[in-house]
């Protein structure tokens, strides 16, 4: 078999793929693990690339290449840039501010190839609700194979300059195969993200399928035999391999190397297989399967827009629901696959125009989206500013790592010429949560607020005892860089409390996630805490200033702007959608509360600010009250929520400002 000729068992292959996809994320309670599909794509992807480059060898080096991203703009960006655009659209008009900022970055990263990036460097999960709100999540592995395309090609026609190179090329690409191997390995153990997220850690998965290329290219003879016994048992070896996959990864999607190394494997023995002689491949070429296979592409750019547009407005996700959601798919999915075989087929006077299309056609669109679609988002959402996240996530210490010399720049950055009291804020960035407030409230108390918050990948640096930093979620257990750097936060902020930078009048004011110490969760000894903050808090009395506590707020079940409709005049909310019952909350925030009550008893400098009635009523906490958006994501109040907290934060401050001046002499 001419391994450059067509082959329908492989766009069967394909049909398979956006099969599992398609499953995994409309019944995932059916086949949670359908995502690994993504993997055989990038297995096939690698064979077909390869496959490409070596069939239309001719001419000069550049000509080949000028040619291979010509065909690969066409294959790829008009149909991508369709369904960014009109997904674009809906999502402005139906996506909160809030929302719709990650969207429309997701967007843009998506349009030059970098769509995986945007979500490693916003720390977002795959597997995480707060990622599965966004219309552009499915675009991470879009960037991954461009990424791919980018680089790979110049080794295969470069190494092709001689025999002797081209002889040993087989045995490069084996050789990245097996490194990439061992850095997702590695990776995966401190940085679980990047190895999902970033192609050197896939490159393994599509340069398999290219590898088994250049060996039918190389080797023909090996795949032309006559099926024996044993060659006939390769098929029930695929479905064995890729089956096995799938159940391994619906038990633990936290350690995927295994399923992925088996779904790749069962998709290089279909690539092996020939077509006629497997009944694999012969059963996987039908006809209507094949006719899947050919619309992979369109399918897979559009089931997840769709899904999450139909679960925005249907949350229930009832049958009916899903049904027509992906009946609207497979519509658009042909009409995006009629504009992607019209620009296979377009011949143009001069072929290289054709390369201007990717960039002239990302631009336009970038700047559709930040130019007009944002504003446009805004303005429909009744301006919206306010509802955008709260200041500290651009404040320069809401730090993203840790160093010595942070606590000088952000808690006693006027030194010895400071005038006045100043607060503190400090911990994780639920203490940040309440930025805004505090800032509001600076000139009525004559106070400089100063913040020195942290937030690495996972998770933030919260007030905790030193033995439990490790362990306070199940992937920082393994951050051991993350973990030791919080230690330092924590012993610096300890160090800082018993310096003379602290001066009578001061306040210091902590805020914990609420999570951290829940301790069937975690293992953190209540004691342990109360004993923390009860240093923390005499440490402050020696210098005459205060420790104030602030309560945690709720955690949503959804993200706030998925609840919430645009309307001419003002946003509609949807009641009882994104909040949480009140005595989940409690129960949630309890153990946190009354380690704060009691540290608040002990001490007559630490005081306790409670929250909690401010988003709860009649037994149910919403993400809106007063026709306000009181919530930024699922976890972090908006700038609005901070301005309607301020008067009842100045009044408690008030009152603890009261409590603590000196008692007068009768």
């Amino acid at each position: 078999m001419n391994p450059f000729q067509y082959r329908s068992d492989i766009d069967g292959l394909r049909a398979v793929a956006i099969l599992l996809v398609i499953a995994g994320h409309y019944v995932p309670d059916l086949l949670a693990s359908g995502y690994l599909g993504v993997d055989i794509f990038f297995a096939i992807s690698g064979y077909v690339v390869t496959g490409s480059l070596l069939g239309n060898a001719s001419g000069t080096i550049l000509a080949q290449l000028t040619g291979f991203y010509r065909r690969r703009i066409k294959r790829i960006v008009p149909a991508l840039l369709m369904m960014i655009v009109l997904t674009a659209m809906v999502a402005a008009w139906v996506s909160g501010p809030t929302l719709y900022e990650g969207v429309a970055d997701a967007a843009i990263f998506a349009l030059f190839g970098v769509g995986n990036y945007y979500f490693l460097l916003s720390d977002s999960d795959y597997f995480s609700n707060d990622v599965s709100d966004n219309p552009f999540v499915h675009t991470w592995s879009l960037g991954v194979e461009e990424q791919f395309y980018f680089v790979f090609p110049f080794f295969i026609l470069l190494s092709a300059w001689s025999a002797r190179k081209s002889s040993i090329r087989g045995h490069v690409i084996l050789f990245f195969m097996i490194a990439s191997i061992a850095y997702s390995f590695y990776v995966r153990q401190d940085d679980p993200l990047s190895a999902f997220y970033t192609m050197p850690c896939r490159f393994w998965e599509l340069g398999g399928g290219a590898y088994l290329c250049l060996l039918r290219h190389q080797y023909p003879e090996w795949f032309a035999g006559r099926s024996t016994g044993v060659a006939r048992l390769r098929p029930l070896a695929a479905i064995v391999m890729i089956v096995g996959g799938l159940m391994l990864a619906s038990y633990d999607k936290n350690n995927l190397l295994l399923p992925q190394l088996l779904v790749v494997a069962g998709s290089l023995i279909v690539f092996a297989c020939r077509e006629e002689s497997s009944w694999l491949n012969q059963w996987i070429a039908f006809a209507p399967i094949v006719w899947i296979g050919k619309r992979s592409y369109s399918l897979y750019l559009w089931h997840w827009p769709v899904y999450r547009m139909a679960v925005s407005f249907f949350p229930q996700r009832e049958a009916t629901v899903l049904a027509g959601a992906f009946g609207v798919v497979v519509v658009l999915a042909l009409l995006s696959y009629r504009v992607e075989r019209a620009f296979i087929d377009w011949r143009p006077g001069h072929e290289r125009s054709v390369l201007l299309l990717f960039p002239s056609g990302a631009l336009l669109v970038g700047l559709l989206i930040a130019g007009a679609l944002k504003p446009f988002n805004h303005s429909i959402w009744g301006g919206g500013s306010r509802s955008l996240p709260t200041p500290w996530w651009q404040n320069p210490c809401h730090l993203t790592s840790f160093a010595s010399g942070d606590v000088q720049r952000c808690l006693n950055p006027l030194g010895a010429q400071r005038k006045g009291k100043k607060v503190l804020l400090i911990g994780d960035s639920h203490a940040a949560n309440y930025y805004t407030a505090f800032r509001k409230l600076e000139e009525a108390f004559s106070y400089s607020l100063h913040l020195m918050s942290i937030g690495l990948k996972y998770h933030g640096c919260t007030i905790m005892p030193e033995p439990f930093i490790a362990r306070f979620d199940e992937r920082s257990a393994r951050t051991l860089r993350a973990a030791r750097m919080c230690t330092q936060y924590n012993q610096a902020i300890l160090d800082f409390l018993a310096s003379d930078a602290i001066a009578e009048g001061d306040v210091v004011v902590v805020g914990i996630y609420h999570l951290y110490t829940l301790a069937e969760q975690n293992g953190i000894p209540r004691q342990a805490m109360i004993d923390l903050l009860n240093r923390m808090a005499a440490l402050l009395h020696e210098r005459k200033a205060l420790l104030v506590m602030m309560s945690d707020v709720p955690l949503l079940a959804r993200h706030p702007s998925a609840c919430v409709r645009p309307g001419w005049r003002a946003p509609q909310f949807i009641p009882r959608q994104c909040g949480v019952d009140e005595p989940l909350f409690q129960y949630g925030v309890a153990a946190l509360h009354d380690i704060y009550k009691s540290v608040a008893n002990t001490n007559f400098n630490a005081f306790f600010i409670d929250v909690h009635d401010f988003f709860c009523k009649d037994g149910y906490c919403d993400a809106f009250k007063d026709g306000k958006l009181l919530f930024a994501d699922i976890n972090h109040i908006s700038v609005e929520a901070n301005l309607m907290l301020a008067p009842a934060i100045a009044a408690r401050f008030a009152e603890i400002m009261e409590m603590a001046k000196p008692s007068s002499s009768p």
